[in-house]
């Protein structure tokens, strides 16, 4: 995660609304600040989650926002005005069983549906996935037929040189970035 933070800590967010989907302790939504966001909303289920969020990774308590929320239901229920330019969509671990894979997918293919409903103009999509029995060629053979088009495959972001992967669950953090 931390090349994630770096890499948008180094985008030109200036003036940019920024949707940050299960944000947990919220270091995303801070890297979008320090990247010049005027607005980032950060959703997570996690009350305790968004609290450290609030009090430790803000600068500009003005600009962001802390919803508590199931995202699914959330997005489901966002107002269609809602569009963001950066979306970030980073769920928690899905599935640990090879069984509830199917599940999980599902879950993946409604959560970018729905994401890409508030996306605007020229705007990019953030997608993460943790679940270790879920490959880097499956995640991506599920994200991209959502996503593209209307959006292009811009950036991978590989494993990092201090996490090297070795077998096949250890490749668990995949991260793509979509835009226009």
């Amino acid at each position: 995660m931390r090349a994630l933070r770096k890499w948008l800590a180094a985008q030109n967010l200036k003036g940019k609304r920024v949707l940050n989907l299960f944000s947990y302790t919220g270091t995303l939504g801070l890297a979008a600040e320090v990247a010049g966001a005027k607005e980032v909303w950060n959703v997570d289920i996690s009350s305790g989650a968004l609290a450290t969020a609030a009090k430790f990774h803000v600068l500009d308590k003005s600009k962001h926002r802390f919803i508590k929320a199931d995202i699914f239901d959330w997005l489901k229920n966002l107002p269609p005005k809602e569009m963001f330019d950066l979306i970030v969509v980073d769920p928690p671990q899905m599935t640990s069983q090879t069984a509830q894979i199917p599940v999980a997918l599902k879950a993946y293919r409604q959560l970018y549906s729905l994401s890409l409903k508030h996306l605007s103009a020229k705007g990019m999509i953030v997608g993460a996935c943790c679940t270790s029995r879920i490959s880097r060629a499956k995640f991506k053979e599920t994200v991209c037929p959502i996503l593209m088009p209307p959006l292009q495959l811009l950036k991978s972001l590989e494993p990092e040189d201090d996490h090297p992967v070795g077998f096949p669950e250890g490749d668990y953090l995949k991260i793509m970035v979509f835009g226009y």
